[in-house]
């Protein structure tokens, strides 16, 4: 391998416990990587060879899911762009502004001097979606439609719903 910056040849050395490599490519701060090669010029130049990125990127989600604290706004970030929604969308889908997303996002602060946070909630709800919506791309679609219809004033009149039986079966589904 040959830097970028200068044509040199590159060593590469594999991280290790003492010496992790921070992934920084993830948006978070707190991620770093044992096992990776590393490439060094004299340069300054640093190149790292991630194999299968988005199987880690799979497992960082999936700790972020997890975690028993509330998210961080990185974090949500990460899960977001995980889940492959706009910031738009996603704002939308949690019932929130763009703009506090944007701040959440962030790490802007309040006048008071507290960070902007989501609330437990739309926490709760990112990570769900974050978890379906990278398993089950017509999850999105029914979370942006219900997000839309949400927006518009709701009838006091009770809508019919009507199902049927099918013939020759013991399913139901809905008549439209």
């Amino acid at each position: 391998m040959r830097c970028p910056g200068c044509d040199r040849a590159l060593k590469g050395q594999k991280t290790t416990l003492e010496q992790p490599y921070q992934y920084v490519e993830s948006g978070l701060d707190n991620v770093f990587l044992v096992g990776v090669t590393l490439y060094a010029c004299q340069c300054g130049e640093e190149l790292v060879e991630i194999p299968k990125a988005e199987q880690l990127d799979d497992v960082i989600a999936k700790v972020l899911i997890q975690k028993s604290a509330p998210l961080t706004g990185v974090e949500v970030r990460f899960l977001r762009k995980y889940a492959e929604l706009s910031a738009k969308d996603f704002a939308k889908i949690l019932g929130v502004s763009p703009e506090h997303l944007s701040r959440v996002e962030n790490r802007k602060a309040q006048r008071t001097g507290a960070m902007y946070v989501l609330g437990a909630a739309a926490d709760k709800l990112t990570r769900v979606i974050a978890h379906k919506a990278s398993q089950d791309e017509s999850i999105k679609e029914i979370l942006l439609t219900l997000a839309k219809t949400s927006e518009k004033k709701a009838s006091r009149k009770k809508a019919r719903l009507l199902f049927e039986k099918r013939p020759r079966s013991s399913r139901w589904k809905s008549a439209a």
